[in-house]
């Protein structure tokens, strides 16, 4: 629910590591980095992120691993998968498993920026309000804009929604009936 993307970039490659969040930093993304697949599972027990760059190929635990695991802990996490071999098998079970994208090094950075902002762009706008005429208005508005919308009656299911899929943005009534607007704002962030 920032104006820039929260990125997480994951890879052993410790000059890669560095140039990339260089380069987004400057871009004005807020970024993260790990340096393997054991780490950037950790940081997401803790939170949550636009969007995720991440190597296959790393020591500990491996990208793909690193993502099934991710995945467990939050369905919706937007996910890019990055490689410099091609190890099919490793592919294939990216893709079996939902990977978003997977690309292939060397990366572009102007194609590297254009993917991470389609990827956060494709998260939904979550709308929570108890009033389902305005639920309903908001979203028919949105939608014809071209908008993905979600859409929540509580606070409570708010919560439920955004634990599965991340969103860019949500409108939320501050009277709710179990927990108010601004408690549900401060769970959600």
């Amino acid at each position: 629910m920032n104006d820039q993307p929260k990125i997480l970039v994951v890879d052993d490659n410790q000059d890669l590591l560095e140039t990339f969040a260089m380069i987004l930093k400057r871009r004005g993304y807020s970024v993260q980095t790990a340096g393997n697949g054991v780490s950037a599972v950790n940081k997401f027990k803790d939170q949550r992120f636009d969007v995720t760059l991440m190597d296959i190929v790393m020591p500990e635990m491996n990208g793909v691993d690193a993502f099934k695991k991710i995945k467990e802990m939050q369905p919706g996490a937007p996910i890019i998968l990055m490689t410099a071999y091609s190890d099919e098998e490793l592919l294939r079970t990216a893709r079996y498993e939902g990977a978003r994208q997977i690309i292939h090094k060397p990366i572009r950075i102007d194609k590297l920026l254009e993917l991470i902002n389609e990827t956060a762009e494709g998260q939904p706008i979550l709308i929570v309000d108890d009033d389902a005429d305005i639920c309903q208005t908001l979203t028919k508005i949105l939608e014809q804009q071209g908008y993905d919308v979600i859409s929540a009656a509580t606070g409570e299911e708010a919560i439920s929604l955004t634990q599965k899929k991340s969103c860019q943005m949500a409108f939320i009534d501050v009277k709710l009936p179990d927990i108010d607007g601004l408690e549900t704002l401060l769970r959600l962030k």
